[in-house]
């Protein structure tokens, strides 16, 4: 079988891009008579998606994936690549790839090992000049390529992330109360929600928002991280190790954060 398009799925269970690719499939309402493939989503992506799943078995960012993408991408006139490791050889298949941001590979020096650094170069190169169009996800990742990777500006479409139906007004102040007293926030608050990495920039608000605590106007302030792998803060620096104030908190099955650690002392 043919497929009108083909979507790399394997991140489908990954946090950033897979959140992004489990927004889409989520809401695309296609017409019958555009047949789309998950390609690497077979085996419990556990998702009810009304689309054909396909094996694609090859990990991500490795040579056997280049080896493999000739045979997926010959069952699809149209191959969908959520990140930047897009096939090197496409054949007659049309690409589509979405560029999320490339902030990692511009301050590579301070986030990148030199052949991590490689990789992302020529990928990020080979995505620009092969993709027959590239969706940005912001204004700013649309210049980013033009200038550091001399884009077409015509060949990108900038098309902004969606919100999650999860997130929603909370209209009993008793719900917001009990969130707020389990992770012992008592005063205004910061929110960071994201991963723990370094190109995440949280290394740098960490010590800014200590800075804040003495000041009048922080008060009892209290920086809360939603995201599990929080324990990074302290583990990876010890100058924030110490850090008062900061509540470290995971997003759990349901839309209300569970506890993943105790506030760090």
């Amino acid at each position: 079988m043919t497929f009108a398009v083909g979507i790399d799925a394997r991140m489908l269970q990954h946090t950033g891009i897979g959140t992004y690719l489990r927004g889409i499939l989520s809401g695309l309402q296609p017409p019958a008579s555009l047949t789309i493939g998950l390609f690497g989503a077979a085996g419990g992506n556990g998702h009810d998606l009304p689309f054909e799943a396909r094996p694609f078995n090859s990990q991500i960012y490795t040579v056997r994936e280049q080896l493999e993408y000739p045979v997926r991408l010959s069952e699809c006139r149209l191959w969908h690549s959520p990140h930047y490791n897009v096939p090197l050889m496409k054949g007659k298949c049309r690409l589509v790839v979405t560029i999320h941001d490339i902030i990692h590979w511009i301050y590579r020096r301070q986030f990148l090992n030199p052949l991590q650094a490689a990789y992302a170069g020529r990928m990020m190169r080979a995505a620009v000049r092969t993709a027959d169009r590239i969706i940005a996800v912001s204004q700013s990742t649309k210049l980013d390529l033009i200038q550091h990777f001399n884009a077409l500006p015509e060949k990108i479409e900038v098309i902004y992330e969606g919100v999650s139906a999860d997130f929603e007004p909370v209209k009993h102040p008793a719900a917001i109360e009990e969130v707020l007293k389990k992770h012992a926030i008592n005063g205004p608050y910061f929110l960071y929600v994201g991963m723990i990495k370094p190109h995440k920039n949280i290394l740098w608000l960490v010590p800014h928002f200590r800075g804040l605590r003495p000041q009048k106007t922080a008060g009892s302030s209290r920086l809360s991280s939603a995201r599990r792998s929080a324990s990074r803060i302290s583990s990876n620096t010890p100058s924030t190790s110490c850090a008062s104030g900061i509540a470290t908190c995971s997003r759990g099955p349901s839309r209300r954060w569970a506890s993943s650690t105790a506030p760090l002392r």
